[in-house]
């Protein structure tokens, strides 16, 4: 006589592997490589957006640094505020950095040598030249 072959049915939490196995491993392998990626993506951003700030910021400098240069050039004083430059038409607006606030400058003559320092201090209070 053949014996009869007896069945256990077991639910998905008892087997061996546990919780990962009734879940499905690849099905957490999935999540997680998610969850990293989009991690990522959002790290690379944040990331370009301070580089493309950056960028502006320094050519605002820039263009800040030639209208005090024209203006000294001109009437032979430094400006005492960027709205002085914007009056006399050296620059359409007050020029500013790229996280919206307004560029710093500072005149002085070092051996006969007029200079000038134009500066923001960045998103963080950090100075950026």
């Amino acid at each position: 006589m053949a014996r009869k072959r007896i069945r256990t049915i077991f639910f998905p939490w008892e087997l061996r592997d546990g919780v990962f196995a009734s879940l499905g491993r690849a099905r957490v392998r999935i999540a997680i490589v998610s969850v990293l990626a989009i991690a990522l993506v959002v790290l690379i951003g944040q990331r370009a957006s301070y580089k493309s700030a950056l960028r502006a910021t320094r050519a605002s400098i820039t263009t800040a640094i030639a209208a005090i240069d024209s203006y000294r050039a001109d009437s032979g004083v430094c400006p005492r505020t960027f709205a002085e430059l914007v009056a006399n038409r050296y620059v359409r607006r007050v020029p500013t950095d790229g996280w919206g606030a307004e560029l710093k400058f500072a005149c002085s003559v070092q051996d006969d040598v007029p200079t000038v320092a134009v500066w923001s201090d960045g998103p963080n209070g950090e100075r950026v030249q």
